[in-house]
């Protein structure tokens, strides 16, 4: 399933109802940031999901659909929530969505600044940091 709006996942305490109450090993979620919702929210979701997380979709935006940002305005919240992910003894996939003016080039800075995140947490899993 997805973490996504106007879906039975739609809050962080539906979506872990309906983890816990499906409890079953091939029913997995793909994650991403609530829209409008503050970080420490957005954060302690992916936290409770991350036993049942498949992959997380990439992207920065402020208030929603419609107000896509450069990935690098939000390279300090998603440092973090990659961080918390890597933490997973699972392997996860990392998906660039939502592209400010859906531009080829805006893409190609964006997987450069996740490309940048992803490099950086192998270092500190490598080194121990």
């Amino acid at each position: 399933v997805e973490y996504h709006g106007k879906t039975l996942t739609d809050t962080n305490e539906s979506a872990m109802t309906l983890f816990e109450q499906m409890n079953h090993p091939f029913i997995t979620s793909y994650w991403q940031p609530p829209n409008a919702k503050p970080f420490e929210y957005c954060l302690d979701g992916l936290v409770k999901v991350l036993p049942f997380l498949s992959n997380v979709h990439v992207f920065h935006w402020i208030t929603g659909r419609g107000d896509q940002k450069p990935l690098e305005s939000g390279y300090n919240e998603w440092c973090q929530y990659l961080q918390k992910v890597n933490s997973s003894s699972s392997k996860h996939y990392a998906l660039l969505e939502f592209i400010k003016d859906d531009s080829i080039e805006q893409f190609m800075q964006d997987a450069a600044v996740l490309k940048k995140m992803i490099a950086s947490l192998q270092k500190e899993k490598d080194t121990g940091l």
